[in-house]
């Protein structure tokens, strides 16, 4: 039923965006019209790809490729951008959620494996994606760079890899409501990996820089870098202040107050330069951990967290760009499967250090593929940087990273649900013994 209402608002919707498009109305509330019916459209495919076993973000993912300009173009890239507040809105939820979601009283039975499988994935795949990228470019070389480009471009190449997707991992992991010690180490590594990924983009970035005009590394460009960060954490802090009072003394419409503090964080963070995601890690973190207050801010947040998913997700499938994929997928997937090796070697490692089971050596990167806001974010910044090359390396970065995000969601589902920690398998766990036990009987 849901699935034929849903066509004949499609219908519609078509038929809305050719008769507005022919008498030159304002495309503003064409805009709005098509955004509302992507979410709509989000939320049922969401619904109908979890029967067939995927996370309902693929539903969303799916949704807004149908509603983007790759097919039906009822949102095209223009409309996106022109909701890019709503998008960063959901982040900083998903960024208070993911930090409410590190409690130290888990977390420290696991913090040795959280650590060591963090810092080996880092490095590993920094190291294998940026050799590997060298050896191939080296040998092929069809863009007909310098050596000294080449190894400038594998540096930046190996430091985007590093980043992945918090906002991800979380969706799957509370659409799912998985629980357990892989959920725990996933959630920690997923965290701390988003916040390594800022300081060490930044080293890579000025090594890069310093190689490309031939002259030294400037220390005051990694300064800066950590200035950031350090004011991206004191802007946690007090806003985890003002969350803990409006708590305690207010605790009316909280999840109004937690969305207007949301837009604050993202407002101030572009007037002042700092990362918003790293305050709002922070600010939940804080009130999960040292206040008593955690739980009535994460339940206020998840309470709206199907919404601010299918806002995400279905904005994040309108903005996939299948020409880049069409026109540099060799390099693409050359680029996935260095990402993928250095994970899982780092994941072993890591895993073998924190001396975790079997499972999580050998399946524990399916959890860690994907990439989103954060991968994009720091691909523009090199295409800024070195624009002799940087178109090429956005387009081929674009297509690994949508490539990471397709299939990113579907691996960590696949792992959670062989580790058993997700909802449905924890109910089969329980009823199949009953359904064995009535058998018996009769």
């Amino acid at each position: 039923m849901r699935v034929l209402v849903l066509f004949f608002l499609m219908l519609s919707m078509l038929t809305l965006k050719y008769l507005m498009g022919a008498t030159g109305a304002d495309p503003m509330p064409r805009a709005i019209l098509a955004f509302g019916f992507m979410i709509f459209a989000g939320y049922i495919a969401g619904c109908y790809v979890v029967k067939i076993g995927l996370p309902s973000i693929s539903g969303y993912l799916l949704a807004g490729i149908i509603c983007g300009p790759e097919l039906l173009n009822l949102v095209d890239h223009g409309t996106v951008l022109q909701f890019g507040i709503v998008e960063d809105l959901a982040l900083a939820l998903i960024a208070f959620t993911a930090g409410g979601e590190i409690k130290l009283s888990k977390f420290k039975k696991c913090a040795l494996s959280i650590l060591s499988i963090s810092v080996l994935q880092a490095v590993l795949i920094f190291a294998i994606v940026m050799g590997g990228s060298y050896l191939a470019m080296y040998h092929i070389n069809s863009f007909g760079l310098l050596t000294r480009d080449l190894i400038v471009v594998s540096i930046m190449l190996g430091a985007v890899a590093v980043a992945c997707s918090p906002a991800t991992t979380i969706a799957v992991i509370v659409g799912s409501r998985s629980k357990g010690r892989i959920t725990d180490i996933t959630i920690g590594v997923t965290v701390i990996k988003d916040v390594l990924v800022f300081l060490g983009f930044t080293m890579a970035l000025a090594i890069a820089y310093a190689i490309k005009v031939g002259g030294t590394l400037k220390g005051g460009v990694i300064g800066e870098a950590l200035i950031v960060i350090a004011l991206s954490l004191i802007g946690g802090v007090a806003v985890s202040v003002v969350v803990g009072l409006y708590l305690k003394y207010i605790r009316r419409e909280f999840v109004i107050f937690v969305v207007t503090v949301s837009l604050g964080i993202v407002f101030l963070s572009k007037l002042l330069g700092f990362h918003y995601l790293l305050s709002c890690l922070m600010a939940g973190f804080l009130v999960e951990n040292f206040t008593s207050l955690g739980d009535r801010l994460v339940g206020a947040i998840e309470r709206t967290s199907m919404a601010v998913y299918i806002i995400f997700f279905a904005l994040a499938g309108a903005m996939i760009d299948f020409t880049a994929i069409r026109t540099m997928w060799p390099y693409a997937l050359g680029i996935v499967f260095l990402r993928v090796l250095g994970t899982a070697v780092g994941t072993y490692a890591g895993a073998s250090i924190g001396k975790e089971g079997r499972l999580l050596k050998r399946y524990g990167w399916m959890g860690f593929v994907s990439q989103a806001g954060v991968g994009l974010g720091l691909v523009v910044t090199v295409a800024r940087v070195f624009p002799e090359w940087g178109a090429t390396f956005r387009t081929v970065m674009i297509a690994a990273i949508t490539i990471n995000q397709l299939i990113g969601p579907i691996t960590l589902k696949l792992l959670l649900n062989k580790a058993s920690e997700t909802s449905e398998k924890h109910l089969e766990e329980v009823i199949a013994p009953l359904v064995k036990k009535v058998q018996g009987i009769s």
